[in-house]
């Protein structure tokens, strides 16, 4: 216990030497004085610069006259802005979820083009055909 008490004192004395730390600066008038600094101190952040230069703002379209009805419906049926998104990894992202879209709408439409649809078959059609095959296994296990 002796020793650890002896070990925090020791740092408390070395710690505070360490933070106030007398040094001579002359002064600009050409007389002397003391300045108490840090051993060590902080440094200060770097400022990062862009990466990319600023777009040039676009140029104004012409447009016909619109009416009242169409800013209307303009305004209803518009879709939220996309903000564009600010890293590699976030852009890899987008790329990914936009070809697992296409890939989910190709596939959709593989499967709607494999349905069969407008073919009405009757009941009798429908249980003709199930005897068929219930007997043509019944046929192939013997």
């Amino acid at each position: 216990m002796v020793a650890v008490k002896h070990a925090a004192a020791l740092l408390g004395v070395v710690t505070h030497a360490a933070n106030n730390h007398k040094v001579p600066v002359q002064r600009p008038d050409g007389s002397w004085s003391s300045q108490v600094i840090r051993d060590a101190q902080q440094t200060t952040r770097p400022v990062l610069k862009r990466r990319h230069q600023p777009l040039p703002p676009p140029e104004p379209a012409t447009q016909p006259a619109a009416t009242v009805d169409d800013l209307a419906w303009d305004r209803v049926f518009a879709e939220p802005p996309q903000k564009r998104p600010r890293t590699a990894r976030a852009v890899a992202q987008v790329r990914r979820r936009r070809e697992q879209d296409a890939q989910t709408q190709r596939r959709v439409n593989e499967i709607a083009g494999n349905a069969k649809g407008g073919e009405e078959h009757s009941a009798q059609q429908r249980l003709d055909g199930v005897r068929s095959r219930v007997l043509a296994r019944v046929s192939a296990n013997r």
